[in-house]
Order: C-alpha cells, then sequence, then structure tokens
C-alpha cells in the first residue's frame, strides 16, 4: 500500500480489479516510493490479474 494510505490499512483486504479480473488481496506492508493509489502486489496476486511480462499495470481497487 502506497505511504499516503497505508495509515490503518494493514490487515485489510482491498479487491483489484485488471481488464474484467479481479482478485481480494490483504493490506501485507507499506510501500514507500508508491505513489498515492498505487500498490505493490504479491507474486500470487499478480498473476491472477495478468502474466509477470505486463510489468506495471494500471488498476482499480476498494477496499472489502
Amino acid at each position: 500500500m502506497n505511504a499516503p494510505q497505508y495509515p490503518g490499512s494493514c490487515g485489510k483486504n482491498i479487491r483489484i480489479t485488471y481488464k474484467g479480473k479481479s482478485v481480494v488481496a490483504k493490506v501485507e506492508d507499506k510501500c514507500p516510493e508508491c505513489v498515492f493509489g498505487a500498490i505493490d502486489l504479491s507474486p500470487a496476486a499478480f498473476n491472477r490479474l495478468a502474466d509477470p511480462s505486463v510489468g506495471r499495470m494500471q488498476v482499480d481497487w476498494v477496499f472489502v
């Protein structure tokens, strides 16, 4: 989770959506270099949404 949105988020679930696919993941830690709105996914969560060769992608996410 990006630093500005991280406080109080650890342990909460978020639904991440990309090109019609979605995955629910738990916020585990802070990503100091991530900009507001950005998240850093685990490999397992990323693989549920896209092939790793995609690299960075623009996703939508919400707390659930």
